[in-house]
Parts: structure tokens; sequence; C-alpha cells
């Protein structure tokens, strides 16, 4: 790697300088830090929007359950309780990791995208297990609402 060198006088003193360039990978991971912090607001945005249509769609659905009694209590709850378990992981996956970067130090940007990554992608898993889990107990509900 080629090394850049020189001098400077500071006041009453010489200081030699002595540089690397930076790799390909390191720029590229510079530049990745800039974009990602860039799009880190209107991602979000964007995310908690779709989420807050979603969640007004599965709690609307889950009015109209209660009304027509087409599950038993305990189910509409675990329902419930499942939809705001989910919502809950949604936000805080989408939300943007509070942390400062220092978009000039690769290493930094790398474990910054590297642990966000993990974080979003816990819950994601979260989110849909917990998904999952209320749509499976609604059925549950109904197929023994209709049984007795």
């Amino acid at each position: 790697m080629p090394l850049l060198s020189g001098t400077q006088q500071a006041e009453d003193e010489m200081i030699e300088v002595e540089m690397e360039l930076a790799s390909a990978n390191e720029q590229f991971l510079c530049d990745w830090g800039r974009e990602s912090l860039k799009a880190a607001v209107p991602g979000l945005n964007d995310m908690l929007n779709r989420l807050a249509v979603l969640n007004g769609v599965l709690i609307g659905g889950a009015v109209l359950w209660v009304e027509k009694g087409l599950m038993p209590t305990w189910a509409r709850a675990a329902f419930v309780f499942c939809l705001i378990f989910s919502l809950t992981f949604a936000v805080f996956g989408a939300y943007p990791k509070g942390r400062i970067v220092n978009v000039n130090d690769p290493d930094d940007v790398w474990e910054f995208e590297k642990s966000s990554l993990e974080r979003k992608k816990a819950a994601l898993w979260w989110t849909g297990f917990a998904l999952l889990a209320g749509c499976i107990t609604a059925l549950v509900g109904i197929v023994v609402s209709a049984t007795t």
C-alpha cells in the first residue's frame, strides 16, 4: 500500500506526516456508512407508516371478532396480546440504533452496520413469531367456539 508523506511547519517546528491511502474495501465501508446514515430517517418513517396501517387493520379485525363472538374471550385476549407484542418488536426493530458512528473509521462503520442488521433480523423473527402465534391462537379460538 503506498504511503503518503510530507512535512508541514506548525508555528516553530516541522512536523512530518505519513499516512496510508484507504483500500477499496475501506473506502466502500466509509461510503456505505455515509449512505446508511442518510437513509435511516426516511426508512424509519416508511416502516412506521406501514406498521401503523398493518396494526390498524389487525386491531380492527380483532374488534370485529369481539363484536361477533367468533372466538372465546381467552382467544381474543391472546390474539390482541400477540398483536401488541408483534407491533412492539416491529417498532423497536425499525427504530434506528442510538449510537454515534465515526463514518471515517471503517471498523466502526462495519461494527455499526453488522450490529444493526443483527438487531433488525432478531426483531423481524420475533415480530413474525408473534404474528404467527396470534393467528394460530385466533384460529384455535374460532375452531373451539364453532365446536361448542
